[in-house]
């Protein structure tokens, strides 16, 4: 229910509607409200023998607190009597709704103060009537929704916490939005059955950890090909139908870890032509990776280390050389001959210097843990 003071034409704090009932008495009493300032909660069973009757609701434009929406049962389909709502000061709460089928009702709605949070949801396959969402001030997260796609966000700008895009329906071509240009938290891309990921052309930088990881549906990752910056960590793990990594074609630098980890299939490492720092570069868990063209190419990196990948035998690429003859901190075990240690690496970077190099690496050089010790440094 809601409070019955009036403040103007508009409830004065929260409001819940559990009933048609409820619906039919905010209606009546509160029917020209623009601006409701506090939270709506939409929850029930609803007895109503057809489709719920929100018309009430039509002139509203702002809730300045949480819109949730949540556990309706039969009659409540999509958010049609909301037509005019083009701001949320809150979250917006999606989930446990048996019988919603779309977001249709909400194609005004331009932005969410906090998260948008989408969870259980059976019937909801698209995030279509959100086409005009531009700004979440907070995460946008769509969870444990069986067979969806986040297709219909066309106008989303900016996410200012984590953003979460998650393909679990039977789509082969998935589409990062295209007008997404900003992701202040951590951005997650993963889908369950399909082979291609791309779009994400405007995104340029992301200030927490970019991850992408897909299992063994994805064979082609064309993505995010304009993104420059990423502020933590960069994931490029458990990929594991993807034999040639080509991507993030503009990437200037990640200045924390970049993560190329279990991707079973992957042969070669191609791209990154723009790539001129990394925090630290881990290579690892690979059982055909045998080619980096990709860091054969001036790259500033803290620390490296190339590891368990039992078939990569040719290091001696420009980063890694640059890096070694630097002493900088390097790690390498359990690759092919000439990668499976950091003195195989400086071996293959300076071999007219072999034999002296490699008497002088016998005593320092831990074998155990493929370091130098700091008396090469």
């Amino acid at each position: 229910m809601f409070p019955l003071a009036a403040w103007a034409q508009c409830p004065m704090g929260n409001v819940t509607i559990s009933s048609q009932a409820d619906a039919y008495d905010y209606a009546l009493n509160y029917g020209n409200c623009d601006t409701l300032p506090g939270d709506l909660t939409i929850t029930g069973v609803w007895a109503y023998p057809g489709p719920a009757d929100l018309s009430g609701f039509a002139d509203l434009d702002v809730i300045t607190g949480t819109f949730s929406f949540q556990q309706n049962q039969v009659g409540v389909r999509d958010f049609s009597g909301f037509n005019s709502l083009d701001r949320i000061g809150g979250d917006l709460l999606v989930s446990n709704n048996q019988y919603l089928q779309n977001f249709q009702g909400l194609n005004q709605l331009d932005h969410v103060g906090g998260d948008v949070y989408m969870t259980i949801l059976d019937s909801v396959h698209s995030a279509d009537g959100l086409s005009q969402l531009s700004v979440v001030g907070g995460k946008l997260q769509f969870f444990a929704l069986p067979d969806f796609a986040p297709t219909g966000l066309n106008q989303l700008d900016s996410v200012y916490g984590n953003c979460y895009l998650v393909w679990s329906d039977a789509s082969s071509t998935n589409t990062i939005p295209n007008d997404l240009k900003y992701v202040g938290g951590d951005l997650l891309v993963t889908t369950t059955n399909g082979t291609t990921i791309n779009g994400g052309q405007d995104l340029t930088r992301v200030a927490g950890d970019v991850r992408v990881t897909t299992g063994s549906s994805m064979t082609n990752f064309t993505g995010l090909q304009n993104l420059r910056v990423v502020e933590q960590d960069l994931w490029f793990n458990n990929n594991h139908g993807v034999v040639t990594l080509n991507a993030f074609q503009q990437l200037d630098s990640v200045l924390g870890y970049f993560w190329i980890t279990d991707n079973d299939a992957l042969v070669s490492i191609q791209g990154l032509y723009d790539l001129d720092h990394l925090g630290k570069l881990l290579i690892q868990d690979h059982q055909a990776l045998t080619y980096i063209y990709a860091f054969d190419q001036a790259i500033d990196m803290d620390e490296l280390q190339v590891s368990n990948n039992p078939n990569l035998a040719i290091c001696d690429v420009q980063a890694f050389c640059d890096h070694v003859n630097a002493n900088k901190p390097t790690v390498a075990y359990l690759n092919a001959s000439g990668c499976s240690a950091p003195w195989e690496i400086y071996d293959a970077c300076n071999p007219s210097s072999n034999l002296q190099v490699r008497v002088f690496l016998e005593g320092p050089y831990d074998p155990f843990t493929g370091l130098m010790h700091d008396s090469l440094r």
